[in-house]
């Protein structure tokens, strides 16, 4: 067992995790304080509530951040008034492990990314994340640690709207940090590939991925382990069939994310330019210490730039496909939506989870990121 990493986000209180009371409002989460020790002791529990008040505050005051995740927050605090009078079951519980789950990923990603007020090293971050998707995959959780803490929280919900689903909830957690992971170690790879350099920012190099590791981690992530749970939270079936119906907007939303902080990501260490692409382009790491020293991306580099352009066009025509998929009337719904809301209101709910929640929270934000890249490359 590694000793607790110290993120800058280490809230703690003297509440078990399974007494604590989870806000549901936006606002209180950011006014929530971050609890420190006490008397001298160390408190024994992560304070999810301080925890996730701390990571809303770093969001909303970095503004990188704040447009980025603001309006998905203040998006997703809304759904528990829109579940309500649909009629979904045990809505508390629903409503809560969303949140929980955004917010376990959320601190995840940012220890991972070492995206966090306090640095950790590259080593530590990836040796922490298996440790704790290990702990994941075998239920045996340390209550200390904010990461257990918050799988353990979000199984109880889960547990209680279908007992049947928690090892497929765990599944679909998993797949998602272990996508976190794979990140983390191309970070780790670029950092060993530069450890020895005289003049970083001169001849800094990245570790090119093939299509096929790409792609399979996207999937694991957007399709199999964010999609997977966001339709059972959402009272639809985790089936193929539904997944192959939102597959389209999936990918289209990863384009989109992957367009939009690709300057970040490179700085970062991360290159999500398949090496195939890289070759037939003949993108280089001279050409992504330049993209590194351009203000702009229309300072790109002609070959960088071509490869975005791609890569939009193919976003734009996956939200075409998106658009044909019979979203309202072909989604399966879960034995537990279809036994406590009733045959006439199951239409308009399926209406409105494909006509407003997807339209807002995916499709307007991947069609504004195409639109800028388009202005901003060519």
């Amino acid at each position: 067992m590694m000793d607790r990493l110290k993120t800058g986000h280490d809230a703690r209180t003297d509440v078990p995790i399974h007494r604590q009371e989870i806000l549901s409002n936006f606002k209180d989460f950011l006014s929530s304080a971050v609890a420190g020790t006490s008397g001298g002791k160390q408190s024994e529990y992560p304070d999810l509530n301080g925890i996730m008040g701390g990571i809303l505050r770093d969001v909303t005051q970095n503004p990188e951040r704040k447009e980025k995740y603001e309006k998905f927050l203040s998006g997703a605090f809304k759904l528990k008034q829109a579940w309500k009078p649909a009629g979904l079951p045990y809505v508390e519980n629903r409503f809560r492990a969303f949140i929980l789950i955004y917010f376990q990923q959320r601190l995840f990603d940012d220890i991972v990314d070492g995206d966090t007020p306090l640095k950790l090293t590259p080593s530590e971050r990836v040796a922490y994340s298996k440790e704790r998707l290990e702990h994941l995959r075998t239920g045996n959780f340390e209550s200390p640690d904010p990461i257990d803490a918050f799988a353990v929280r979000i199984l109880s919900d889960i547990g209680t709207l279908d007992p049947n689903y928690v090892p497929m909830a765990k599944q679909r957690l998993g797949q998602i940090m272990g996508s976190i992971i794979f990140d983390g170690k191309r970070i780790c790879a670029t950092d060993t590939l530069n450890e020895n350099s005289q003049n970083a920012e001169a001849s800094r190099t990245w570790k090119f991925s093939s299509r096929k590791a790409l792609e399979a981690n996207f999937a694991q992530l957007d399709i199999e382990g964010v999609t997977g749970l966001t339709l059972f939270l959402f009272g639809f079936k985790d089936s193929t069939d539904n997944m192959k119906l939102l597959t389209p907007l999936a990918q289209a939303s990863r384009i989109a994310y992957n367009v939009r902080d690709f300057a970040k990501d490179i700085r970062a260490g991360l290159c999500n330019i398949p090496k195939e692409d890289a070759d037939r382009l003949k993108i280089t790491d001279a050409d992504l210490r330049e993209v590194l020293k351009s203000k702009h991306p229309a300072a790109f580099p002609q070959n960088v730039t071509n490869w975005l352009i791609e890569q939009v066009e193919r976003g734009v025509k996956l939200l075409e496909l998106h658009a044909k998929q019979p979203i309202s009337s072909n989604l399966e719904s879960t034995a537990g939506l279809d036994s406590a809301m009733p045959d006439l209101r199951r239409p308009l709910y399926r209406a409105f989870v494909a006509n407003q929640v997807l339209q807002e929270g995916y499709i307007d934000e991947a069609e504004k990121i195409f639109r800028d890249a388009t202005r901003e490359l060519r």
